[in-house]
């Protein structure tokens, strides 16, 4: 697992990338073929899914995997200005827009996979080309 994804982060990720979709904790279950109790621990940050697992929810969700990283650097972004108070109205300010922008492209690449289907997943990487390291 990404060392820079904590457990509540994943969990908040896994909660907004089932709601995508407009599914309900059973229905992310019922397409992985698992528990509804194992999607609300993960959702909970009480148990971090296995990679795998992770890689399954983006993959019935229909992400691609740079949406789910702005995603996660968000979250991050947001948590570091939560840590340092001073100045807090600006930096919540700044997180807006910056949430703003980085959901209208995960957003949008929803609408496109929701509505066209996903992105054909070749050697493991979607539309078959490599995303840069």
């Amino acid at each position: 697992m990404n060392d820079r994804r904590s457990n509540e982060d994943l969990g908040i990720a896994i909660a907004v990338l089932r709601s995508l979709r407009g599914w309900d904790q059973k229905d992310l279950a019922e397409a992985l073929g698992t528990s509804t109790s194992s999607i609300s621990r993960y959702e909970s940050g009480e148990t971090v899914p296995p990679e795998r697992v992770f890689e399954q929810i983006v993959a019935v969700v229909g992400l691609p995997a740079p949406q789910t990283d702005r995603l996660f650097a968000w979250l991050r972004a947001s948590r570091a200005a939560l840590a340092n108070p001073t100045s807090l109205q600006n930096q919540l300010d700044v997180l807006a827009y910056q949430f703003t922008d980085h959901m209208f492209e995960v957003f949008r690449e929803a609408a496109a996979v929701i509505t066209q289907g996903p992105s054909e997943l070749v050697d493991g990487h979607w539309g078959g080309g490599r995303e840069p390291s």
